[in-house]
């Protein structure tokens, strides 16, 4: 029984370094926290890890994604964390420098003010609560990692207003004021979310925006988050021929 036992341990130990080495070697894919963080998004993404380190059991891949998960939470409230005390800190210049100050340097400390409360009380609204615990979807969450932001309400609101539209399948149509995010936020976050491999996600824009809007999904999507982006030069005078429709499936 001894021997048995000695002789199941010397082969994992050559299973072990077969494993290292292979992967030293570049035989093997080395999981870094990249391919952690991609592992959330895919419907497969525990298996993923087993598959690239057969020394994972199914409990330790799901510890994997969720310390990841974790991660991502932390990092991101720091983000949040030092931007309120950067606007706190610029307040308190402010208010040292008002002294009698005019009615619109009080108006704009209240703005200042009121912004800072509406950073320090931001969160997340994309976190589901039951008898379970708390869960999430972890493209909300990559998206607010990778652009160092935190979403506001009424974007998390319309993207979901957005996703069940093309669920059903139907029609939206809304309109934002500026600022509140269409380019840097609405757009790519789609993009993320409906572009799951069987769909092509256009985005279409006037030429004055289209370097802009351009180079924002590129950012958006160059690293953690991986996704080519093509860029159809067209009007509503150009005639839809084979080639432009075999360019949009080579897109998709």
């Amino acid at each position: 029984g001894n021997a048995t036992g000695l002789g199941t341990t010397e082969r994992m130990r050559q299973r072990t370094l077969g494993f290292l080495l292979l992967r030293k070697c570049g035989a093997r894919p080395s999981v870094d926290f990249e391919s952690l963080v991609a592992s959330l998004l895919s419907t497969s993404g525990a298996a993923d890890l087993r598959r690239w380190n057969p020394f994972l059991d199914g409990a330790t891949a799901a510890q994997l994604q969720n310390a990841t998960a974790w991660a991502m939470l932390v990092v991101n409230r720091m983000g949040q964390t030092r931007r309120c005390l950067l606007a706190a800190r610029g307040l308190l210049r402010k208010l040292q420098r008002s002294g009698e100050g005019s009615p619109d340097a009080a108006r704009a400390l209240v703005a200042d003010a009121n912004a800072l409360a509406q950073n320090i009380a931001a969160g997340r609204h994309y976190t589901t609560t039951d008898a379970r615990g708390t869960s999430l979807d972890p493209r909300f969450l990559l998206f607010e990692f990778n652009g160092d932001i935190v979403l506001r309400k009424a974007q998390v609101d319309l993207i979901r207003k957005f996703k069940d539209a093309v669920a059903e399948p139907g029609y939206l149509c809304h309109q934002m004021i500026m600022g509140a995010g269409k380019t840097t936020v609405v757009g790519p976050l789609l993009a993320l979310i409906l572009g799951d491999g069987e769909r092509l996600v256009t985005q279409v824009v006037p030429h004055a925006l289209l370097e802009f809007s351009r180079q924002i999904m590129r950012e958006r999507f160059s690293a953690v988050i991986r996704k080519p982006v093509y860029t159809l030069q067209f009007d509503r005078y150009t005639n839809v021929t084979e080639g432009l429709v075999h360019k949009f499936k080579q897109a998709a």
